[in-house]
């Protein structure tokens, strides 16, 4: 079975170890157990790449699987593995050699055009080991071999994957007889996967007694993957629980090397609901996290229609290359990322990626929400951004202790903070709290904004900006853009982020509690400061700062600040009135007694204790500085 005839093959040809095997049959209730002392071999296999980039393999392979069935469902099929090796066995002559192994719950092929089930699968992997057999007398001075696998809870070729599971506590991922001999073990994990239906409800548990060890090795890279579900037409309630660590602290690195984790991935149709949890965990690889992610298929992709209510949590995790997380889909909606005690740090060099979290909607990308605590990433390239083609509105960043620098050599590097990237965005909200940044030079590019547009034409409106806190800024390092909106554009597939010429009547609002300073402050309407006793100058900028008389300048307090004299806002080129027009300090006195005047109130989400004071504007002598005057 598994071998076609034209094949001359000793033994080792597509051995299987089954639970059940099924034509034209159900296959239910079936268990096979590798207890301690069980050693599979593993001879070797040619592979290849699909264009997915999913190994492709000849029949010669090692199959484990509690139960395979033809035309059939199966339910509740269980493969446990608890002390046994898998044994490379390398031919002689030769000093290095992969093989590769299917290894899964249940599997159902089907060739009737008729649509089954495979459901409530497990593979329970409480200790697995990897060993070396080589065709010699004599132990080989070198020898690298590589094990290959993909372990699946459920899989089926057409029908729908329900409630699979795959739960790993001990997996031996790198065996070094001696220095330069070494089997190592890359693996791909999917809880549950059709080719054409629904994969619902299945789940990845991984809590390691050691963590996965790595090495370098001739293939140019480490790599695991872990799929919740993987479907064609919807991926919903699936989930990958991390806790504890996953790959040792200190790793060779190759510029290939990854940890990629998909909560959910279908070619069309919904994906909500999905979740990843990762906590108490350090990660010695580049880490992706995918709450949904697309399908590239013959340089094409295919999305989710939705991502609704999809999740990513990590608490207390240490990723010591990079870290992104990522939700993407042609609708996404109520989706969130939480941090809490999370470090990304990268080292200087050309293999680093950046660390980043993208939510990228191809129309609309809504009431979306991520809340950081405790976060530090070193990085070339720090992007924290909502995406969507349309539409991006009512999003929500909360920036608490959030401390960033570079991981260049040259100090150079990018940030980029927007909660609403849109043809058409608005009502989005944005509060960091504590905001530390290190040293960046030369063509580093720093942006903080409420939203962004792609053109002059696009519509930014009623965002707020809301900065609090103590903000620490490395000497000499340049915000280039503090603003309402700002431009993104695409340039040779890369992404250009700079200053928008200021648009008056956007109602955009800049909230501070805490002093700032930038190249260009713009795109803003209203202003409002939240006054302590610690701060000089609130606004600090190199470029002018438009007003006009539908602005607003707002006072609070949190404390009792009085019978003060305080720099609110100041440029080096002074204020410009709604036409460009430069304002001197007789013109900009009068715009301000009109200002006073009108009022903004603060976001619904800041909770400051703050109160409205009396007070009066005043400016200085060369029109370059606005000052308050508390009574």
């Amino acid at each position: 079975m598994g071998v076609e005839n034209t094949y001359t093959l000793p033994l080792n040809g597509a051995p299987y170890v089954l639970g059940a095997f099924g034509v034209d049959a159900n296959a239910n209730n079936n268990t096979v157990i590798l207890n301690k002392g069980v050693k599979i071999d593993f001879h070797t296999t040619p592979y290849m790449q699909s264009a997915l980039g999913d190994n492709i393999f000849d029949e010669r392979m090692t199959h484990v699987i509690g139960a395979i069935t033809y035309n059939g469902n199966a339910k509740n099929n269980k493969v446990v593995i608890d002390g046994a090796s898998l044994l490379v066995h390398g031919p002689s002559g030769a000093y290095s050699t992969s093989a590769a192994t299917h290894l899964g719950g249940a599997f159902v092929d089907v060739n009737n055009n008729q649509s089954y089930e495979v459901s409530s699968n497990k593979v329970l992997i409480n200790d697995l080991k990897l060993d070396l057999r080589v065709d010699t007398k004599n132990t080989p001075l070198a020898y690298n071999a590589i094990l290959v696998g993909e372990i699946f809870g459920g899989k089926i070729i057409q029908g729908n994957a329900y409630k699979n599971t795959i739960d790993i506590k001990d997996l031996q991922t790198l065996l070094a007889l001696n220095t330069n001999v070494e089997v190592k073990a890359l693996l791909d994990f999917y809880a549950g996967v059709t080719n054409n239906g629904v994969a619902n409800d299945n789940s990845i548990s991984v809590n390691l007694k050691k963590p996965f060890e790595i090495n370098s090795n001739f293939t140019g890279k480490n790599e695991f993957n872990l799929y919740g579900g993987v479907a064609t037409k919807g991926a919903n309630r699936n989930s990958i629980h991390i806790n504890g660590d996953l790959t040792q602290g200190i790793t060779v690195e190759n510029h290939q090397d990854k940890i990629q984790i998909i909560a959910a991935q279908t070619l069309s149709s919904k994906a909500n609901n999905n979740s990843i949890n990762i906590k108490n965990s350090n990660i010695a690889m580049p880490l992706y996290l995918y709450g949904v992610s697309k399908a590239s298929i013959d340089n094409k992709d295919y999305y989710a229609s939705s991502a609704y209510a999809n999740s990513i949590v990590l608490d207390n995790v240490k990723s010591g290359r990079n870290l992104t997380a990522i939700i993407e889909a042609d609708e996404v909606v109520k989706n969130t990322i939480n941090y809490n005690m999370v470090q990304s740090l990268s080292n200087a060099s050309n293999i680093d990626k950046g660390s980043k979290i993208i939510l990228r909607a191809n129309e609309n990308a809504n009431n979306n929400t991520l809340n950081i605590k405790d976060y530090s990433s070193a990085a070339s390239s720090n992007v924290y951004v909502i995406n969507a083609k349309n539409e991006s509105a009512n999003n929500t960043f909360i920036f608490d202790n959030l401390a960033l620098g570079t991981a260049s050599d040259k100090r150079e590097g990018e940030i980029v903070i927007s909660a609403g990237i849109a043809k058409n965005t608005h009502d989005n909200y944005t509060h960091i709290n504590n905001l530390n940044i290190d040293e960046y030079k030369n063509n580093s590019t720093i942006i903080i904004a409420a939203s962004g547009v792609y053109s002059k034409n696009d519509k930014s409106y009623n965002n707020t900006l809301y900065l609090s806190g103590d903000t620490n800024i490395f000497n000499n390092t340049d915000i280039e853009v503090l603003a309402g909106s700002f431009l993104q554009t695409k340039e040779d597939n890369n992404f250009v982020s700079k200053a928008l010429m200021h648009k008056n009547g956007t109602n955009n609002h800049l909230v501070l509690n805490t002093s700032i300073k930038a190249n260009t402050i713009n795109n803003f309407d209203h202003f409002s400061f939240i006054l302590k006793d610690s701060a000089k100058a609130y606004l600090s900028t190199k470029e002018v700062i438009n007003l006009s008389k539908d602005s607003s300048i707002n006072i609070y307090t949190n404390n009792n600040v009085k019978n003060k004299s305080i720099i609110l806002m100041q440029s080096e080129k002074g204020f410009v009135d709604v036409n460009n027009k430069h304002l001197n300090q007789e013109d900009l006195q009068s715009l301000l007694n009109f200002l006073v005047k009108n009022n903004k109130s603060l976001h619904k989400n800041i909770k400051a204790k703050a109160q409205k004071v009396k007070y009066t504007l005043s400016v200085s002598n060369d029109a370059k500085s606005i000052v308050v005057n508390l009574n």
